[in-house]
Formats: C-alpha cells, sequence, structure tokens
C-alpha cells in the first residue's frame, strides 16, 4: 500500500483483513506475528501514508556500530596489520613458520648466544 496512493480507510481495511487471517490461523508464530503488526502500526500508517522512513538512517547507524565493533580494541597498529583480512587471504597467518614470524620470535637466551 505504500505511495500507491491508498487512502486511510483502504490502509485500514487491508490491517483488518491481515489481522482478521491471522487471528483465524492455528499457528502461534503467525498471531505473535499479528500482535507485532498491531503494535507497530502507528508506525506503518505514517510509512503508508508519507512513504518515507528511516531505513537510510538506520543503515547508517548499523554500519558505525558494525565498523566500532570490529576496531574495539586494535589500538596497536602492527596488530592490526597483522590481522586484517588481506594479509589472512593471502595465506599468511600469525605462527604459520613464515619467514616474518620467525624474524620476530625471541628464543631463550642460551639458545640466542649459541646461533649466533
Amino acid at each position: 500500500l505504500a505511495r500507491t496512493g491508498a487512502d486511510r480507510h483502504q490502509a485500514g481495511q487491508t490491517r483488518w483483513k491481515f489481522l482478521t487471517w491471522c487471528a483465524d490461523s492455528d499457528i502461534p508464530e503467525v498471531r505473535r506475528l499479528a500482535v507485532t503488526v498491531d503494535r507497530w502500526w502507528p508506525e506503518i500508517a505514517a510509512f503508508i501514508d508519507t512513504g518515507h522512513s528511516n531505513a537510510k538512517s538506520e543503515g547508517i547507524n548499523r554500519v558505525i556500530k558494525l565498523v566500532a565493533r570490529n576496531a574495539f580494541g586494535f589500538r596497536n597498529g602492527a596488530l592490526n596489520s597483522r590481522r586484517s583480512p588481506g594479509r589472512a587471504a593471502s595465506g599468511h597467518t600469525p605462527g604459520n613458520g613464515s619467514e616474518s614470524d620467525r624474524s620476530t620470535w625471541s628464543a631463550p637466551a642460551s639458545s640466542r648466544s649459541s646461533t649466533l
């Protein structure tokens, strides 16, 4: 009904038909859906009337939270670069025995002196 030019009366009739169908159902999830739609009806009606929603702001907020969640704890640039997706995709994972891992490995003092 959104953006179709439907008036409030038509939207109300459609709502009533939907809620009646849900009430006649024996499926508990369908009845819960009817309760949810009924609870959110003022917001649904506003969308039907105006055609506007807050989807863009909700999407932006979701991306901001995702970036913040992924960045949490990565204060050290070296640690962050080691865990970046590009490095993992190239087959390098910390501790796989590559040269870069061996060069940063710290051996006990007794074995360092014998290898020099």
